[in-house]
């Protein structure tokens, strides 16, 4: 209370502060390492061994004063447990991926990468499955676990681009995953912000070259991801005919202009154009739609 004179005795076990410093325990542990993780940023070290170190460190901590006391019934101790952890995910994560950035990292870093990107999602799925979680899905909704977005975006691109450095058995359940995400996340479908629309043409780029065999009605989320490609499709094609007829009607310099930026001024710029491709592996990408989703 404002009036104390020397600091409290921090309690052991589970109170209800349990939840925010846990959190703050991974972040005053990633503070003192002088590598706090910023947004969609790199998180450098010079050794990836040094990295390691910090991470289990603040692995340890948060593990030995709190994960430890949590009662997984109870759903606050639950998202705790989904949080630290994918947390801890989301880092080792984090410092594998400027390999995957620059193009050096070897097919078993690859794998490796997997692996750490498919606990994030299983993290994900094992929160919103918790029958008490829904009070709180305020918060998981819109902001995911950590590393979550990372982790979606490379499963995505192994599934298009490295589907033979896995095993049936793995893309069997990373499309589960999959699956699962957009069934949690309204917002991946009804999102109209750039990172959104790049991720379901991702999905749907994936899925196309997937195909399983025996497989004859697709998926739920397929589905409505093409549903949604072809009426943004349609959508802009009849704007590009009312353009065109504007511009033949009036061929000024302001309509040319107006034309060439589209609808940049609305903030969504690049990703509703129909002839807009990007490369699935270019990282820079990827960060800036997180960035610029995040802002």
């Amino acid at each position: 209370w404002p009036g104390m004179t020397e600091k409290p005795d921090e309690q052991k076990g589970a109170t209800d502060m349990l939840f925010c410093l846990s959190r703050a325990c991974l972040g005053k542990k990633l503070a003192r390492s002088g590598k706090p993780i910023n947004g969609a940023a790199p998180w450098n070290f010079s050794d990836h061994h040094e990295a390691e170190k910090v991470i289990n460190a603040a692995e340890s901590e948060v593990e030995e004063k709190y994960i430890r006391y949590c009662d997984i019934v109870n759903p606050l101790h639950f998202l705790t447990i989904g949080l630290a952890r994918s947390g801890i995910t989301a880092l080792r994560l984090k410092i594998r991926l400027p390999k995957i950035k620059d193009q050096t990292a070897t097919d078993e870093e690859r794998k490796e990468l997997f692996r750490l990107a498919q606990k994030t999602l299983d993290a994900d799925a094992a929160v919103f499955a918790h029958v008490g979680i829904s009070k709180y899905q305020w918060h998981v909704r819109p902001f995911f676990l950590w590393g979550t977005r990372d982790s979606f975006i490379f499963i995505l691109t192994m599934l298009l681009k490295r589907r033979d450095l896995l095993s049936a058995a793995e893309v069997e359940i990373a499309w589960k995953s999959v699956a699962q995400l957009y069934q949690n996340h309204d917002e991946l479908f009804e999102g109209k912000q750039a990172l959104h629309v790049a991720l379901r043409r991702l999905a749907l780029k994936a899925w196309d070259l997937y195909q399983p065999s025996g497989v004859v009605v697709e998926p739920g989320f397929i589905r409505t991801l093409r549903s949604l490609r072809d009426r943004r499709e349609k959508r802009l094609k009849e704007s590009d005919k009312i353009q065109d007829t504007t511009l033949s009607a009036d061929p000024s310099p302001g309509s040319d202009a107006n034309a060439l930026l589209g609808s940049v001024s609305d903030g969504l710029s690049f990703d509703l154009a129909l002839n807009f491709d990007f490369d699935v592996d270019d990282w820079v990408f990827w960060d800036q739609l997180i960035q610029d989703h995040q802002t």
